[in-house]
């Protein structure tokens, strides 16, 4: 989200880890006949905290663990980290929002992965208002809550999420990652966390609506923009000798990935995952989207991973739609987002820390998981 605003697949006998049967009701929350057509029942996996460091890697078109076994990332985005250092207000929003307590607070939700969201200015230290919370500052306080995160068991996505050309300052999401910075950003990120398998970096937050050639080759300019394809991030990360799981996402804010169908990113060590953003006031909010996912074969090939998942009419229908389509698919999803605010933010948490009625919605639904 731009914080502005922001049938079974074809192999069917995928064998699954940490995987516990879920009701019927779960099961067909929200699930069209149609849909339930398509794809038959399956189990989900249960979301619970790794029990050590996690790792996280690409087999197939599935994560799986430090042992080969399929896991799901379940969790949440917990936004802040891309915004505060940029306007001069800090690093974290709110301020405790990396603390010991906040991680409690969110591992009681049944979730095992968190998703960051970065800037690229703060993290590179140009173009602040503020330079105290950028470079060294800022990429201190983002590795230490990343250990505490991983410590607790808790596999972290790193995103990409705002970003700026030349000297603007990144004061929100950009068509697509930029050639000025975006390299350089990507090139330092994985030389820090090249040693963290518990850590996933999600190259580009919400791509606009650019050829899927341009998003994988880059060479194209839009909106002032000299855009950095997939294929060429992939290599700087990979130059850095790190071997973290990458995610890729489409066009359309994120919402539309069958151009990889017929373009589809390269890395040359196989550890490539798809990232969607499913909302129920974006391009794949119908079920025909998700369906389309598997026809082109799409999920057969590489592992989905929802980076975001909302619904801004303050109830839990559409998640719990979209969650059953998951769960049956083995699909990955983190809801938007774990802070507090209005429900039609859409907001986890009220603000006293409470879930909203939305919220309320979402935990419920991983508690039903395990």
């Amino acid at each position: 989200m731009t914080t502005s605003m922001c049938p079974p697949s074809p192999e069917s006998g995928r064998s699954r880890a940490r995987i516990l049967p879920v009701g019927l009701t779960a099961l067909m929350l929200g699930v069209l006949p149609m849909l339930l057509g398509l794809i038959g029942a399956a189990p989900a996996s249960a979301a619970v905290a790794f029990p050590g460091t996690p790792i996280v890697r690409v087999a197939g078109n599935q994560l799986v663990d430090g042992s080969g076994s399929p896991i799901r990332l379940i969790g949440v985005d917990q936004s802040g980290t891309e915004s505060s250092c940029v306007d001069g207000n800090g690093i974290f929003s709110p301020p405790n929002a990396d603390t010991p307590s906040m991680i409690a607070a969110m591992k009681s939700w049944n979730i095992n992965a968190v998703r960051l969201p970065l800037n690229e200015d703060c993290w590179l230290g140009i173009n602040l208002p503020d330079p105290q919370f950028g470079g060294a500052a800022y990429q201190s306080a983002i590795v230490h809550y990343v250990n505490d995160l991983n410590a607790d068991g808790l596999a972290v996505i790193l995103d990409l999420h705002w970003g700026a050309p030349g000297t603007q300052r990144a004061l929100g999401g950009e068509v697509m990652a930029d050639e000025d910075h975006s390299p350089a950003f990507w090139s330092s990120v994985a030389t820090t966390f090249r040693g963290h398998q518990g850590v996933v970096f999600d190259l580009f937050n919400e791509p606009r609506y650019l050829p899927t050639a341009c998003l994988v080759n880059g060479g194209c300019t839009k909106d002032g923009v000299q855009v950095a394809g997939y294929n060429q991030l992939i290599s700087d990360v990979r130059d850095t000798g790190a071997t973290n799981v990458v995610m890729v996402a489409g066009s359309a804010f994120a919402a539309n990935p069958t151009g990889f169908a017929k373009v589809m990113p390269y890395d040359p060590l196989g550890q490539l995952a798809i990232s969607v953003h499913v909302y129920n006031f974006n391009a794949a909010k119908k079920p025909a989207a998700w369906a389309k996912w598997v026809h082109l074969g799409l999920l057969a090939k590489v592992p989905f991973v929802t980076g975001e998942l909302g619904e801004k009419d303050c109830t839990a229908t559409f998640i719990d739609s979209y969650m059953g389509w998951a769960d049956a698919n083995d699909v990955s999803y983190l809801a938007w987002a774990y802070n507090p605010g209005p429900c039609d933010g859409p907001f986890l948490l009220d603000p006293n820390g409470n879930p909203t009625t939305y919220g309320a919605g979402y935990k419920a639904h991983l508690g039903s998981l395990g």
